[in-house]
C-alpha cells in the first residue's frame, strides 16, 4: 500500500469511528435494563466480583442466562473491575466494541477487492442501521458484538493464511474463532462462510471442481469441528437452563413456518428498516398466505442468485451468506417465545448489503452521471438510516421505555409488561406497580415468576399476609425456585415467623451454597436464639458477596447484641450505615446509625 493509499484509508477509518460515536454518543447516558442486564451484570454475583482471584474458573463454570460464553463473561467482570456499577461507562465499552468492528468491516471489504470509497460505504451501512441499535445500547448484548469482533477478525487472518500460507496465520485464524464462539455460539455457520470467500472472491475452487471442494473442506476441518463441539454446548447450556422449548409449545410445522417468514422479515428490515420492536411475539400460526408467500419470495430469490452466479457472484455469496449465518437463530431450534430479534441480523446483513454495495460499485463505473448516481444513493442511504437510528435509539435509554416500546401494540410478551411494571416500582408508584403484576398474574396463573413477582411487590408495599399467600404459591409451582423460597422467608419474618422463614432459608442453602441472600437473611432469623450461628452465617454471607452486604452487617450487629457484645454489635451498623451512605441512601443509613447509638451504654 503506497502513502496515499494509507493516508486515505486512515482517514477512512477515522470518517467510520467518528460517524458511529456521534450517533451512539448518547447511549452513554443510559440506564442498565431490567431486561437481562441484570442477569449478565447487575445482579451477576460471579460477575460482579470482577477480576478477584479465581475469575478464569467462574468464567468457565458460569452459565449467562442459559448460555456458555466465557469471553462475555471476561469482558463483563473487566468492566466491573475497571468501572463497578457505572452504566455508562459499560455502554461506552458496548460502542467502542461496535467501532472497532466497523473498522474491521471496512478493512475486510478492502481485502475482498472492493475499493476505498465503496468499502467506506459498506461500513457505514452495517454501524449506523437501527438494527445494530438492539446490539450495541443493550449492554447484555456485548456478545454480539465480541463475537463479531473475532469473526471478521478470523475472516481476515484466513484471508491472509490464504495469501502466505502460514502456520501461525492457520493457527490465530482457528484461535479467534474458538473466542468466537466462546462470546456466542451463533458463530457456528462461520467455516461455511469461508467455504463461500474461498468460490468468490478467492477463487480457490476454480480448478477440478469435485477435488477442489474436497480440498476445501478438508483443510477446514479443525473448524468444522469446533463448530460440532460448541453446537452441543449451547443446546446442553440452553436445555439446562430451559430456554430450548418443545414440539409441544411449537411444533416443527410451525418451525419450518416461522424460518420463511423471518427469512422475509430479516431481508424487509435491512432495507426498509421500520415496526421494530423490542420482542417479537410468536404469534403461535402462521396465515397460509404469508407462508406460502415467503416461501415463494426465498425461491426467487435463490434462483435470481444462482442465475446471476457468473456474471454477478457477489449477489450468490451475500444472499448465501444471510440464509447461512442465520440458521442457528432462525427458529428451528426454538429459543424462548420471541419469532425474531433485530440482534440477530449484526452478522448475517453483512452479505446482502455487501452485494447490493458492490453491485452500486459496479454501476458507477458506466460513466460519470454513473458515479454520479451511486454517490448520491449511497449518501441518502447513510443518512437516512443515521437519522432512523437516532429517532430509534431512545428506546433503549431505560426499563420503562423499553417496556413502553414493547408493550405499545397491545400483544406484548409478558416479559415486557413485567418490566414494565418494575419500572412502575422503581418509581415509587407501588400501587399501580401491583396492579400491573396482578395482571400478568391473572394472565399467566401457573407461572412461578409473575406470582413470585407479585409476592415480593406486596411484600414491599407491607401487606405481608396476601404477599405470603402468593409467595407460597409461586413456591408451590417451582420448588426449585430459590427467589421466590427467599422472599418467602422474608415475608415470614416481618410477621415473626421465624422458624417457618428459617426453614426457606435453609432449603436454599442446601441446594444452593452460592446464594449470599439466603445466608444473610438466615442469620437475621436466628440472630437472637443462636448467635454464634448468625455471625458464621453473616460472614459467609460477605465473602459471598461483592462488596458490602447490608443484611449480613445487620445480623452480624443483632448476633453481636445478643450476645451482649454493644460495642461490636455497634461497630456493625456503622459499616452498614456508612455502606448504605455510599450508595446515596440516606434513610437507611440513618436507620443503621441509630441502632449503633441505641446499642452502646
Amino acid at each position: 500500500m503506497d502513502g496515499k493509499r494509507k493516508s486515505e484509508t486512515i482517514a477512512a477509518v477515522f470518517a467510520a469511528a467518528i460517524a458511529v460515536l456521534m450517533l451512539y454518543c448518547q447511549v452513554g447516558q443510559f440506564s442498565f435494563l431490567e431486561f437481562d442486564d441484570n442477569l449478565y451484570v447487575t445482579e451477576n454475583l460471579a460477575v460482579r466480583r470482577g477480576f478477584e482471584t479465581g475469575v478464569l474458573e467462574r468464567a468457565w463454570r458460569t452459565n449467562l442466562a442459559g448460555n456458555w460464553q466465557p469471553v462475555t463473561f471476561l469482558s463483563h467482570a473487566l468492566d466491573v473491575e475497571l468501572f463497578g456499577l457505572d452504566a455508562g461507562a459499560h455502554h461506552a465499552v458496548n460502542i467502542a466494541w461496535h467501532t472497532s468492528n466497523t473498522i474491521l468491516l471496512l478493512l475486510l471489504a478492502l481485502l475482498l477487492g472492493l475499493p476505498l470509497g465503496p468499502s467506506t460505504v459498506l461500513a457505514l451501512l452495517f454501524a449506523l442501521h437501527p438494527l445494530r441499535i438492539e446490539s450495541v445500547a443493550w449492554v447484555a448484548e456485548r456478545k454480539d458484538l465480541l463475537s463479531t469482533f473475532f469473526f471478521l477478525s478470523t475472516v481476515i487472518a484466513y484471508l491472509e493464511w490464504t495469501r502466505r500460507k502460514s502456520a501461525w496465520l492457520y493457527a490465530a485464524a482457528l484461535g479467534l474463532f474458538a473466542l468466537g464462539l466462546m462470546s456466542k455460539v451463533m458463530l457456528v455457520t462461520l467455516p461455511f462462510v469461508l467455504l463461500l470467500l474461498d468460490w468468490w472472491p478467492l477463487q480457490r475452487s476454480a480448478d477440478s471442481r469435485a477435488k477442489a471442494w474436497a480440498r476445501l473442506v478438508l483443510e477446514k476441518w479443525p473448524f468444522f469441528l469446533l463448530t460440532v463441539v460448541f453446537c452441543v454446548v449451547a443446546v446442553i447450556a440452553q436445555q439446562q437452563a430451559g430456554a430450548v422449548r418443545d414440539l409441544g409449545a411449537f411444533p416443527l410445522g410451525v418451525r419450518i413456518e416461522t424460518a420463511l417468514v423471518a427469512y422475509v422479515a430479516y431481508l424487509g428490515k435491512s432495507f426498509w428498516p421500520v415496526d421494530l420492536s423490542p420482542f417479537y411475539v410468536h404469534p403461535q400460526s402462521w396465515p397460509a398466505w404469508q407462508v406460502v408467500g415467503a416461501a415463494a419470495i426465498l425461491l426467487t430469490l435463490t434462483a435470481a442468485a444462482w442465475r446471476l452466479r457468473k456474471q454477478q457472484p457477489w449477489w450468490l455469496v451475500g444472499w448465501l451468506w444471510y440464509l447461512g449465518t442465520l440458521v442457528p437463530v432462525i427458529g428451528i431450534v426454538q429459543i424462548g417465545d420471541q419469532w425474531m430479534a433485530d440482534r440477530y441480523t449484526y452478522i448475517p446483513m453483512i452479505g446482502p448489503v455487501a452485494a447490493a454495495v458492490w453491485q452500486i460499485w459496479r454501476f458507477s463505473k458506466g460513466g460519470r452521471v454513473h458515479a454520479m448516481l451511486a454517490a448520491v444513493l449511497a449518501l441518502m442511504a447513510v443518512a437516512a438510516l443515521a437519522l432512523t437510528s437516532h429517532r430509534h435509539l431512545p428506546v433503549w435509554r431505560d426499563t420503562a421505555a423499553l417496556s413502553a416500546a414493547g408493550t405499545q401494540d397491545g400483544k406484548a410478551h409478558w416479559s415486557m409488561r413485567t418490566n414494565q411494571a418494575i419500572a412502575l416500582a422503581q418509581a415509587g408508584k407501588m400501587p399501580e406497580a401491583i396492579v400491573a403484576f396482578e395482571a400478568i398474574w391473572r394472565d399467566h396463573p401457573r407461572d412461578a415468576e409473575s406470582a413470585n413477582n407479585l409476592g415480593f411487590a406486596l411484600l414491599s408495599a407491607g401487606q405481608i399476609p396476601r404477599s405470603v399467600e402468593i409467595l407460597r404459591e409461586a413456591v408451590a409451582l417451582d420448588p426449585a425456585y430459590h427467589a421466590a423460597r427467599v422472599n418467602l422467608g422474608k415475608a415470614s419474618l416481618q410477621i415473626g415467623r421465624y422458624p417457618q422463614a428459617l426453614e426457606q432459608f435453609e432449603l436454599v442453602m442446601a441446594a444452593d451454597p452460592q446464594d449470599p441472600a439466603a445466608y444473610a437473611y438466615a442469620a437475621v432469623a436466628i440472630a437472637s436464639q443462636n448467635p454464634d450461628r448468625a455471625l458464621a452465617l453473616a460472614q459467609r454471607a460477605t465473602k459471598l458477596t461483592p462488596g458490602p452486604n447490608l443484611i449480613a452487617l445487620d445480623a452480624a450487629g443483632m448476633a453481636h447484641a445478643a450476645a451482649g457484645r454493644p460495642v461490636q454489635a455497634a461497630a456493625s451498623w456503622q459499616a452498614a450505615a456508612q455502606a448504605a451512605r455510599q450508595h446515596g441512601d440516606e434513610r437507611t443509613a440513618a436507620q443503621f446509625e441509630s441502632k449503633a447509638q441505641k446499642a452502646l451504654p
